[in-house]
């Protein structure tokens, strides 16, 4: 099982070691390498001048919140687990970093089972299922056009999200 929060944890030390953490059994560089690229971590390791060995910070300090997720998300990669748990994983990233990350959520939903916590649309709007929550009670679950169909609370948030009127 592997678990990414919003604002995932990362200790000082070198990019690849904190990919490695908590792997469970022994890795290697290719292993890392190929773990940091399907995350989407390549463009920004090209830029580094040690790459996978750039140091960061307590807590990813020099990294930026989509670098953390990323990082994150490669992490998981590694562990290869069959049950992800996201919080809000596209929280504060920008549009380019949350097409990356989306990317690579996809890649791994092939290969476990995905439980996503999501305020935004377009975060589960592809999922298997929605179970749609309102005030901690459940109140409907189905695909995105099912609960658009049948629960009006629901076809309410996204009218809103989508900057239409809630009405």
């Amino acid at each position: 099982m592997s678990y990414i929060t919003q604002h995932p944890y990362l200790f000082a030390g070198t990019i690849a070691d904190n990919i490695a953490i908590g792997a469970g059994r022994e890795t290697t560089r290719t292993d890392i390498e190929r773990a940091a690229d399907a995350a989407g971590l390549a463009p920004l390791l090209a830029e580094l001048e040690h790459g996978l060995d750039t140091v960061v910070g307590e807590g990813g300090r020099g990294l930026s919140g989509g670098e953390k997720q990323r990082l994150a998300l490669a992490r998981a990669f590694l562990n290869a687990p069959t049950l992800l748990l996201f919080d809000e994983p596209t929280v504060g990233l920008d549009l380019q970093t949350e097409r990356i990350l989306q990317r690579s959520l996809g890649e791994l939903s092939r290969r476990a089972t995905m439980i996503t916590v999501a305020h935004r649309l377009h975060t589960i709007r592809h999922a298997d299922r929605i179970l749609f929550l309102q005030d901690g009670v459940l109140l409907g679950n189905g695909r995105h056009e099912e609960l658009l169909e049948r629960l009006p609370q629901y076809a309410r948030m996204v009218r809103l999200q989508r900057g239409g009127d809630a009405g």
